[in-house]
């Protein structure tokens, strides 16, 4: 079946569904990912070069994606945040996530929100009681939708990048105790992959994810514009 847009769509979309990413998907996955990062503002090339090799963020966490019918359409990083470290200063058992992103053509489509419902889905199921992540101060679209769902600031654990010049905010969203939806989670459908990204041009200033053949598991290294591209 051949991939679909919105504007293409003659009925609604289906609703999305969010599973497990195949490792045959993460180039398509990572290709989305900087589309989505890069459609605002152009990506440090170190950064670039880590969204377009995912294989490198495994040690940390579970690349997960959001399908509507058979067209990749959002994908993240969960993960375990009382294992990495990656949100400072945890109260209780939490998870998190990193990476989020929505592949522009699909947003609004609710792919952003399925993907939320599974962290709370995949926390709850590791007896986490929260889930929590950094985002830039700059990220206002990211913040109206978290705090739409039901996330708060946490200033103090908030953090930086690069000593004090890129800050970060910490918020956190507590589980409740029983779940109001379940997120589909069926084995996603054949992804067609997504055009190759266009690298240029890049802006040449300090990047803000070191390069290295890991991904960076604290904070203090992460890029300040990563936590949500909608």
């Amino acid at each position: 079946m051949p991939t679909i847009t919105p504007s293409q769509a003659v009925t609604p979309p289906p609703a999305p569904v969010v599973a497990p990413a195949p490792p045959a998907d993460w180039p398509a996955l990572g290709q989305l990912l900087a589309r989505a990062y890069g459609a605002d503002r152009p990506l440090p090339p170190d950064y670039l070069d880590q969204l377009l090799h995912l294989e490198r963020f495994l040690d940390i966490g579970e690349l997960w994606g959001g399908w509507i019918g058979q067209t990749l359409a959002g994908g993240y990083l969960l993960i375990d945040n009382g294992l990495t470290g990656y949100v400072k200063d945890p109260p209780g058992p939490e998870v998190g996530f990193r990476i989020l992103g929505v592949d522009p053509p699909w947003r609004g489509q609710g792919v952003a929100r399925a993907l939320l419902d599974q962290a709370v889905v995949w926390g709850r199921q590791r007896g986490a009681e929260a889930v929590a992540l950094y985002t830039a101060p700059a990220m206002r679209p990211a913040h109206r939708l978290y705090e739409s769902y039901g996330f708060v600031r946490q200033p103090e654990r908030d953090s930086w990048v690069n000593s004090d010049q890129h800050p970060l905010w910490a918020y956190r969203y507590l589980i409740p105790p029983q779940p109001t939806s379940v997120p589909g989670q069926a084995t996603p459908p054949p992804v067609t992959t997504p055009p190759p990204v266009e690298t240029t041009p890049l802006r040449t200033e300090a990047a803000t994810v070191p390069t290295g053949s890991t991904p960076v598991q604290t904070a203090a290294t992460s890029t300040p514009a990563e936590s949500t591209a909608l």
